[in-house]
């Protein structure tokens, strides 16, 4: 038999959970609450491995980033200022670049938002191929 499924599933003989907890569960008695839970279970586990990975990768990003600095630099009096000035500007779009993407998609849609940070990439590629590293002997 086919139920309505805002309806309440009816009871299936007696509970061996103390009342507090059926009370606190009651709402999984609705099968499309029980969907809408799944859902959520199922897309919070996958944010959360996908925090997880970032925070592995972003472990290992810095290190290296500040590493390529330290190659770049011909004049270690300079090394200093050259991992501050990365890490300024690593740190620096964290914060401005959320501000200017909630403008833009406000102004003109998430499509621009995603175009320009699209074309926004180019130059960082560009200059990375421009960058002359010596190897090693």
């Amino acid at each position: 038999m086919k139920t309505d499924s805002t309806q309440p599933e009816p009871r299936r003989g007696p509970s061996l959970l103390p009342p507090a907890v059926r009370r606190t569960l009651r709402a999984f008695r609705y099968r499309n609450y029980r969907l809408f839970f799944a859902g959520q279970t199922v897309s919070l586990t996958g944010t959360w491995m996908q925090q997880v990975a970032l925070g592995v990768v972003n472990a290992f990003d810095m290190p290296i980033r500040h590493a390529f600095v330290a190659d770049l630099v011909e004049r270690k009096t300079d090394f200093g200022n050259a991992i501050a000035l990365n890490s300024f500007m690593f740190n620096g779009t964290r914060l401005v670049g959320p501000t200017l993407a909630g403008l833009i998609v406000a102004s003109a849609g998430e499509g621009v938002c995603f175009l320009l940070n699209s074309l926004a990439r180019f130059p960082r590629f560009s200059a990375t191929l421009e960058i002359v590293y010596p190897l090693p002997p």
